[in-house]
């Protein structure tokens, strides 16, 4: 099967392009026969037996040419768009790349990796709404994957039929853990803390101010505790730089801006599993109200590290698939000071976590991730529904604790 990704791709920093990089590393274990990548810059061009990548288009031009020839020199099998209204926009153009695939005979899914209410305002005509534009998406595509049974529900809730909609779970990349003397010297931190991480860019919707506030009576009950953030902001101009500032001030205010660190940039590839690896508890105290699934969350359980995050769709992973113990509503500081305590403190409990964490990640391996992507290629290339109640679920056997007060 020849397959044709149309994304992002490294060395481009931003999620779409590493989840990209990931699936078809695990597509090619998988038995793939041929990849093509066609991408924008800052993607260069690769040609092997096994993958190509074409730098052919760009998001602020009129793609949609560009990519159709490609396509039609490449003859693929199967296309898989990774969509995002950021890189492909959400308006016409998109539909037009779709109208235009579909028109060469090639098979196309999208996975869009958000879904958003249905009355929020797009550039699309007719509609300029949410609810149109995906609606467009599923009548010019031959299938739309998306990573979680809720974005599913939402998208069948405006009218898309089940049928086309498969559900596949992000991949986890499983990665072996540094020494912890090693990574806690890369990032300054002491070898006895406990370290409690944010990962990732960082803006107002992230919730990083409650996860200070919380932290501060954390340090309280656990002195040893050490809040570091690995991330920055996505453009660094001076309001950026002034929130970075106003989010020190908030640990000094809180009394343990001496167990506050950041990395203070974007972090590098060979940085990050260090970071990790140093490490007790990654923090996402996300708030957001629209349907997806979280990079990051995947990144912490490939580490084999546990996880606190807001009980929003975007982690329904992990209280469906993990643990309760593991979410708490946004803003309910005691709940979130109760637990982040205790997975510091309690070890049992801990391991339990790590343990719960662990068997997640092992059933999201890319390696399986792959497996599910090829059974959807081949039921869309012959012609049958995407939706298969046999589709990978992200749904094991979460562990609940017997004296969790949270649940």
């Amino acid at each position: 099967m020849r397959i044709c990704h149309i994304s992002t791709y490294p060395p481009a920093h931003c999620g779409i392009a590493y989840y990209t990089q990931a699936l078809m590393e695990g597509l090619q274990k998988a038995g793939a026969e041929k990849q093509f990548v066609l991408s924008e810059p800052p993607a260069e061009p690769i040609k092997t037996e096994t993958l190509e990548c074409r730098p052919c288009w760009q998001r602020s031009r009129d793609y949609v040419s560009d990519i159709a020839k490609h396509v039609k020199e490449i003859t693929p099998d199967m296309v898989l768009i990774q969509y995002t209204n950021d890189i492909m926009g959400d308006g016409n153009k998109f539909h037009e790349l779709l109208k235009s695939l579909r028109s060469l005979g090639v098979k196309t899914i999208v996975n869009p990796h958000s879904i958003y209410p249905p009355e929020w305002k797009t550039h699309y005509k007719p509609g300029q709404d949410s609810a149109s534009f995906d609606r467009a998406m599923d009548e010019n595509a031959d299938g739309i994957m998306v990573h979680s049974h809720r974005m599913r529900s939402d998208l069948m809730a405006r009218g898309i039929d089940g049928m086309h909609i498969a559900v596949i779970p992000h991949g986890s990349v499983l990665r072996k853990r540094r020494p912890i003397d090693e990574s806690r010297k890369v990032i300054n931190v002491p070898r006895n803390a406990k370290v409690v991480l944010f990962f990732g860019f960082i803006w107002l919707g992230k919730g990083v101010e409650f996860l200070i506030d919380v932290f501060g009576e954390v340090s309280k009950k656990v002195p040893e505790a050490w809040l570091y953030i690995g991330g920055y902001t996505r453009k660094k101009v001076f309001y950026t730089k002034a929130y970075v500032g106003s989010l020190r001030a908030r640990a000094t205010l809180r009394g343990f801006s001496k167990r506050f660190s950041m990395w203070g940039d974007f972090v590098p590839d060979e940085i990050t599993p260090y970071i990790y690896s140093a490490s007790d508890l990654v923090a996402m105290p996300y708030k957001q109200d629209y349907s997806s699934v979280s990079g990051v969350m995947h990144q912490a359980a490939g580490f084999s590290t546990p996880m606190l995050c807001s009980r929003i769709s975007k982690f329904d992973e992990v209280s469906e698939s993990i643990s309760q113990s593991l979410v708490a509503d946004y803003g309910d500081f005691d709940a979130w000071v109760q637990l982040m305590s205790r997975l510091l403190t309690d070890e049992n409990h801990y391991l339990e976590m790590k343990k719960a964490v662990d068997k997640f990640a092992q059933q999201t391996s890319w390696e399986n991730i792959a497996k599910a992507h090829l059974s959807l290629y081949d039921r869309v290339l012959h012609g049958m529904p995407a939706w298969d109640n046999k589709t990978m679920s992200p749904k094991p056997a979460a562990i609940h604790s017997s004296d969790d007060k949270n649940e």
